[in-house]
């Protein structure tokens, strides 16, 4: 997620400023978030899948090579494994989640202080 979700905050707090906005687009960073994530195990599997074809392919021929592809395998399955735990951890904002979302509201509350702070809300 490269993103710039502090300035992104930033101006929807300045041209919106709505809880219900700040909420909505918090929802859609989580969503795009885990469908990231989705695509990216399913990238994982289907490579484990050709794994085990390739395996079954090689037979016997070459005990090094199964090894080497069984490392392959168990260094993805490693990665999906993080990946579900992410996806867990998002449910409660938190994890690899939390800086997009943390830094999103931050600019959010910002760019509201500096759009009340233009319609002279705040001048005694």
């Amino acid at each position: 997620m490269n993103k710039d979700f502090f300035n992104e905050g930033k101006s929807d707090g300045y041209n919106y400023g709505t809880q219900e906005r700040c909420d909505n687009k918090i929802k859609l960073i989580k969503a795009n978030f885990l469908l990231e994530l989705d695509k990216i195990i399913d990238e994982k599997n289907n490579v484990i899948q050709k794994i085990e074809l390739r395996k079954n392919e090689i037979g016997n021929l070459s005990p090094v090579a199964i090894i080497n592809l069984d490392l392959i395998k168990n260094n993805l399955q490693k990665i999906i494994d993080e990946l579900k735990i992410q996806k867990e951890l998002s449910v409660d904002n938190e994890g690899w989640i939390m800086n997009a979302l943390h830094a999103y509201k931050l600019g959010f509350n910002e760019g509201l202080l500096l759009e009340l702070k233009e319609k002279e809300f705040f001048k005694i």
